[in-house]
């Protein structure tokens, strides 16, 4: 509603909302040029039937409406951190060295230059922003490596800002209702305002046991969607679909079908059977005869040979 709103300009509190995205706009940019990473993705959701069965796969980009309301929460979260003498923090390390490397491959295959991706550069989060506005990349394929790259965010009671987000001071305060971390938060505020004293020394194991339990819900959040991707896909056994190379490995080299509906894996023994070579170098499998290269960003046409829903595997041949 809000996004009918915003765009045709006019409706229910059309004023307020056309003043919020502006703000909204401005917030955005400013964090951007302070070195916030800039990740545009789209998420997959699925279309249901009248028994609420998922009969199609849904690639939904995020609109305004939702750009809006990220802002305002991020803002929020940002100056109840700054506004805490004692707080749980939403961390963010620097970036892996060592994956920042496949970037680097992945560059100089591209002929991108000039990208200094030394993760002491300071600039490196807005080398990475160009980056990902350069429409002479793969966009999906970059922002999967880079991604990959990414340290993961995670609590605690030690600030170390938030790398990604260009961050000073970050905390989880705005979904007390779903994190329990963000309750925290609230009682901290209440304390705080109150003129209370607490020790947030009491809640390093509670940091800890947030964290590995928030990497457990988002494994279990990818496996539930990699199982109806497959499930959709169990009739087209044989089929033949167009894809993307998305990631190369001595074990073979996994596929994203277009459309987002799944990602597969052609086998390294297929591979090797038709003369192909993996390079960990290069990152790419290569004919040992003729010097062809499987490469990342590679459309390919592969053919879907065998599924198993209760390993969520997908493998692919190429055609």
């Amino acid at each position: 509603d809000v996004e009918n709103i915003l765009n045709c300009k006019k409706g229910l509190f059309f004023k307020e909302l056309d003043i919020m995205n502006r703000i909204a706009t401005k917030l955005r940019a400013k964090r951007m040029k302070k070195g916030s990473i800039n990740f545009d993705r789209s998420n997959t959701s699925f279309e249901l039937n009248k028994l609420n069965e998922p009969i199609k796969i849904i690639k939904k980009k995020p609109l305004q409406s939702h750009k809006l309301v990220e802002e305002f929460m991020l803002l929020a979260n940002k100056k109840v951190a700054s506004k805490l003498p004692q707080c749980i923090y939403r961390v963010h390390d620097l970036p892996n060295k060592d994956a920042l490397k496949d970037v680097a491959v992945y560059l100089k295959q591209t002929k991108i230059k000039g990208i200094n991706l030394d993760v002491k550069n300071n600039l490196l989060p807005n080398q990475i922003n160009r980056l990902l506005k350069t429409s002479e990349i793969n966009q999906p394929i970059l922002q999967n490596l880079i991604l990959r790259a990414m340290s993961k965010a995670n609590y605690s009671i030690k600030n170390i800002g938030h790398y990604g987000l260009g961050f000073d001071e970050y905390a989880h305060f705005t979904s007390p209702i779903r994190r329990y971390a963000d309750l925290i938060i609230h009682r901290f505020l209440y304390m705080n305002i109150s003129g209370d004293k607490y020790s947030i020394y009491d809640f390093k194991k509670s940091c800890d046991h947030f964290s590995i339990k928030e990497r457990l819900y988002i494994d279990i959040e990818r496996s539930v969607t990699k199982f109806v991707q497959l499930k959709l896909l169990e009739k087209s056994i044989g089929k033949v679909f167009n894809g993307i190379i998305t990631g190369l490995v001595k074990w073979g080299i996994y596929v994203e079908l277009d459309g987002g509906i799944a990602e597969g894996l052609v086998s390294a023994k297929k591979l090797k059977e038709n003369n192909y070579c993996y390079n960990e170098n290069l990152k790419s499998f290569i004919d040992r005869r003729s010097g062809k290269k499987y490469m990342l960003g590679n459309s390919l046409e592969v053919e879907i040979g065998q599924i198993n829903l209760m390993k969520k595997e997908l493998d692919l041949n190429i055609i």
